[in-house]
Parts: structure tokens; sequence; C-alpha cells
């Protein structure tokens, strides 16, 4: 098995650890959504949650101090080690992130992330 998480593919040198998020577009949402429906029982993707807040392991790599609605979202796989959030920074950049909270990949649109995930997912 390949593990994305240390090979950094597609990271610009300018992702840092420490993202400022805003928060995703109704588009966006219905992205992920329609995603999820198209690709339902195939590889280990499970569901997704969006994010209101910033859970507690993230909160030393993204700096957001008050709830705001769709902030991010959870993308769940069959084990917690390989659950990846995605959010979207200030730079308009999607951040594909670890559980650690570290950016594995970066994009400017969404669909590549989506696709990281899945060949994360099923690699």
């Amino acid at each position: 098995m390949l593990d994305l998480d240390s090979l950094e593919i597609g990271v610009p040198m300018a992702a840092t650890n420490l993202v400022f998020p805003r928060p995703l577009e109704p588009f966006h949402i219905s992205m992920v959504k329609q995603q999820f429906e198209h690709l339902a029982g195939t590889a280990h993707w499970c569901g997704y949650a969006f994010l209101n807040s910033i859970p507690e392991q993230l909160h030393r790599n993204i700096m957001c101090h008050t709830p705001t609605d769709n902030i991010g979202v959870v993308m769940f796989s069959e084990t917690p080690e390989q659950n990846r959030f995605i959010i979207r920074d200030i730079y308009e950049n999607f951040r594909l992130l670890n559980p650690e909270g570290h950016t594995i990949f970066m994009s400017e649109h969404l669909d590549p992330v989506l696709d990281k995930f899945m060949k994360r997912s099923l690699a």
C-alpha cells in the first residue's frame, strides 16, 4: 500500500500547516453530496459531515476561534486513521488534511481534492 501522507504529492511550497479557513459555499457543499451519492459504496468512503467548528485535534493548525457554519468537511473512511478533512483557506485553496491537521494535498478547485481523497481510499 502506498502511503500518500508521507509523499506530500501536489502540495505547493507555499502550503504551510497553519490554515486560516473560510466557509464552504453552497456549491461546494452540493459537490461533496453529489460525489458521495455517485460513489456511495465504493472504496473506503463511508460518509461525511460538514463542520461548524474545528475539531480539537486540529486547533493547533487551523486558526478559527468562533463556530462557523460549513467551515469544512470530514471525510469518513473505514478506519479513523484514514479519515480526512477538507478545509477551504482564505487564499481560495482547498486543502486535504490528515487527522493531525497536516496538509497532504492542496488545489484551487475542490474536484482534485475529492479525487485525491478517493485515490487515497483506494490505495
